[in-house]
């Protein structure tokens, strides 16, 4: 019951009266605050005995467990309780599987009984540290011997392929890849690629090995490397080239505003008016401007950028799109609207270029009067306001407690209740169901008769 209240005894009284009228002064005696469950032969705990096996007896139920700990006693053919635990499980232990509970159920029993049982002989844990001379531990130390082996297989519908990668202990990395010309199951195809990377170990001389399978993560490359294999057929009539990797840190077609005192779109013009390519350009990204240019068109030398619904925009360069972005923002119908906005405004006002987005979010983010003056939303939270009532039984406050499981031997299995927030004063009654007529019937009658309207 809640701290306060004048009649919580008399509301448990009557709540207990309720739920327990056939069983009370026969299996249960109910008190003011408390209750008492009677047995013909109740169980009695006794201290256990060292040196005998313990006898777990375990039920585990959806949403509780209970446990009994025994030992026999010197004949043997009697049983003791020593300990008994009675638990309800968590919400997020109540999601366990079945043999997940039963796991935590064990555990808590023999747990809680050995921590209440501790040893004679216990020895607290030596705190000191016992290597002083060690002054540095390097957590990423390489080793400068051993070499790292990665290897997997595939085996689908197209082929079978395997794929080593081996690296050196100074980073460098080997990729190997093989097609099986057999059939295969997956596994075999998993040993193929593990006995080609052991070959090609021993020819390098490798002194030291880590080996890993391809239920690693980072076996990713080996897995990579033996799916290239099956994808297409080998020709071995034509010399096949080493395939190369390489790491770009910007696209081939640079998007920035501004590049070489040339404009973004440099390229784009020079190639729909000239059909000329940037010098040194590879064939991907020539491929790419042709690509691009599709969505561009040219008008005397001013070029335009066509929109999803056929509107042609202006394409302007770096200096264009500042004064543009200060024009929008906090020029004469400025509004100081936020970057997306901002750009939604640009595009409407017929103008284009390609980090227009995130230009227009750096430079609302930037603006010196908006980080002044904008609303402060991060600020403290307002104290909350209590509800008073003015005199006695003039505001109820209602809530239902339930489904109650297992139900009372009447059927209820809800109650609903009432305070009132001047005197504390309860009202409570159990039902069945809590329906609209169930409500209506519990204020007439609970609290409209008794105490009048609210």
């Amino acid at each position: 019951m809640p701290f306060g209240l004048k009649n919580a005894g008399a509301t448990y009284q009557r709540a207990m009266v309720t739920l327990f009228h056939d069983m009370m002064h026969k299996e249960i005696e109910v008190y003011v605050d408390d209750m008492i469950a009677k047995s013909k032969s109740p169980p009695v705990l006794i201290p256990p005995a060292p040196g005998r096996p313990l006898i777990l007896y375990l039920t585990v139920l959806e949403s509780s467990m209970g446990g009994v700990l025994g030992q026999h006693d010197l004949s043997g053919k009697k049983e003791h309780a020593i300990y008994y635990l009675s638990k309800k499980f968590t919400d997020y232990e109540s999601r366990y599987t079945m043999l997940e509970r039963t796991c935590c159920a064990l555990g808590s029993a023999v747990a809680d009984h050995l921590a209440a049982q501790p040893v004679a002989d216990y020895e607290p844990m030596r705190i000191d540290f016992s290597d002083d001379n060690i002054f540095l531990i390097e957590k990423n130390a390489r080793d400068h011997e051993t070499w790292t082996m990665l290897f997997d297989g595939v085996s689908n519908e197209l082929g079978h392929g395997i794929g080593v990668v081996l690296i050196s202990p100074e980073g460098k990395v080997f990729p190997l890849t093989a097609k099986l010309c057999f059939e295969c199951t997956h596994n075999i195809a998993e040993y193929e690629a593990c006995i080609m990377g052991l070959q090609v170990v021993c020819d390098m001389s490798i002194k030291k090995l880590k080996v890993l399978g391809d239920s690693m993560e980072d076996n990713r490359m080996a897995d990579a490397l033996a799916t290239l294999a099956v994808m297409f057929d080998l020709n071995l009539e034509f010399e096949l080239h080493p395939i190369q990797i390489t790491k770009r840190d910007v696209p081939a077609y640079c998007m920035n505003v501004g590049n070489d005192n040339k404009p973004w779109y440099f390229d784009i013009k020079q190639y729909i008016k000239c059909r000329e390519y940037p010098y040194e350009a590879l064939e991907n990204d020539k491929r790419t401007i042709r690509r691009l240019a599709m969505n561009f068109f040219l008008s005397g030398e001013v070029l335009y950028k066509r929109n999803h619904d056929m509107v042609l925009l202006r394409c302007v360069d770096e200096e264009e799109a500042k004064q543009i972005m200060t024009d929008i923002y906090e020029g004469i119908c400025g509004t100081h609207a936020n970057g997306h906005m901002m750009a939604r405004q640009i595009l409407r006002s017929g103008y284009y270029w390609t980090t227009m987005e995130s230009d227009c979010i750096k430079y609302a983010r930037e603006c010196k009067k908006c980080q002044i003056y904008m609303d402060k939303i991060h600020v403290a939270a307002s104290p909350l306001h209590i509800l008073s009532a003015p005199w006695p039984f003039s505001l109820w406050g209602m809530d239902v407690i339930g489904p109650i499981d297992p139900k009372a031997s009447n059927g209820h299995r809800f109650i609903l209740v009432a305070i009132d927030y001047f005197t504390k004063w309860i009202e409570a009654a159990s039902y069945c169901n809590v329906t609209r007529g169930v409500v209506l019937k519990f204020i007439k009658k609970q609290l409209i008769c008794r105490y009048g309207l609210p």
